[in-house]
Formats: C-alpha cells, sequence, structure tokens
C-alpha cells in the first residue's frame, strides 16, 4: 500500500510539473521579456532594439510582472521623481489659488466695513441736523414786531419753512434707517 501511494504521488508531481512547464512556456510567450530564469537574469533578443527605442522601459506593463514572484514590481524611482514634482507643483498652484481667494475675501470684507463705517457717518450727520433743527422747533427764535409790514401779531412765515424743513430731515433719516442693512435695535423700557 505505501509503495501504492508513492507510485501515485510520483505520478502525480511528474504530471503537475509537466503541465506547470507548459503553461509557463505559454506565458513566457505572452511577455514581451522574461525577466528571470532559474535566478539569472536573461538577455534579451530585442535588448539592443530597446535601447534605441524611444519608448518608456516601463511602458509595457507586462515587462512589470514577475513570472516566479507573482507580483507586479515597482517602476524605476525616476519616474516616482518626476510625479511627485508634478503633484507637488499641482499642490503648489492649489495653494496659490486658495490664497488668493482668501485674499479677495479679505478685501471684500474691508470694502463692506469701510461703507458700512460710511454710512454709520452719514446717518450720524443727519441725525445730528434733525437734532438741531427740533431744538429750534422746541425754542422758537425771537419774533420781529416791526412796524414795516403793517400790523403782524408776531407771526413769521419761517415758521412753516422750519416744519417743513424738520418734516425732511425726519424722512431723510427714516430712509437711511430703511435702507441700512444692519436696523438698530430698539430699547425697550
Amino acid at each position: 500500500m505505501a509503495d501504492n501511494l508513492h507510485e501515485a504521488r510520483s505520478e502525480y508531481y511528474h504530471h503537475v510539473s509537466e503541465k506547470l512547464g507548459h503553461l509557463v512556456e505559454e506565458l513566457e510567450g505572452a511577455v514581451s521579456e522574461v525577466p528571470y530564469k532559474n535566478g539569472r537574469p536573461l538577455r534579451s533578443q530585442n535588448q539592443d532594439r530597446a535601447m534605441d527605442d524611444s519608448e518608456s522601459v516601463t511602458s509595457d506593463p507586462t515587462e512589470l510582472f514577475h513570472r516566479d514572484i507573482g507580483t507586479q514590481t515597482s517602476p524605476p524611482p525616476s519616474l516616482y521623481e518626476t510625479s511627485n514634482s508634478k503633484i507637488e507643483e499641482k499642490t503648489v498652484d492649489s495653494e496659490v489659488k486658495k490664497l488668493t481667494a482668501i485674499s479677495a475675501a479679505l478685501r471684500e470684507l474691508t470694502l463692506m466695513h469701510t461703507q458700512r463705517a460710511e454710512s454709520i457717518a452719514d446717518l450720524r450727520t443727519e441725525i445730528g441736523q434733525t437734532r438741531d433743527l427740533v431744538d429750534k422747533l422746541a425754542y422758537p427764535p425771537i419774533q420781529d414786531f416791526s412796524t414795516y409790514g403793517g400790523l403782524s401779531y408776531g407771526q413769521s412765515a419761517e415758521a412753516d419753512d422750519e416744519f417743513k424743513r424738520t418734516k425732511d430731515a425726519i424722512r431723510s433719516v427714516k430712509g437711511l434707517f430703511l435702507s441700512s442693512r444692519s436696523f438698530p435695535a430698539a430699547a425697550t423700557r
């Protein structure tokens, strides 16, 4: 029984090695260059032609596949260096774009702050003028009782003008308040 088992194993080994050899030959025919055979590098028949060729050595993906290991190898380091420099350039360009966007946003904020400060200054000026006009109405000017105009009972035509100017000033302040973006909150008492 041990002899039969040994004989079956050796038949199976020879059969598998024959089929594996056939598979390896087919795979060697499929690739452009077989890098190693029995642990030694092989000289390619097309090696002289490949040296003159302007194409990259790693342009064919089958050149990066080892038959004996079954894993893909990395391309030469020179290709990594060029791709890293391109990535770094892209990174620098993206950072420049980000900084440009930030500086544009800061310029816009500065402009908005300046415009808001100017509108607040205009609003204060209008409020001051309105306060002056209201004070003039609260304390009317001394009226002139002259005999040049005939009988006058102390009324002047300027009072109507003052009321008109005050109404106009109040309307302009109201317009400034309504057109401003941030209307001041009313104080509750």
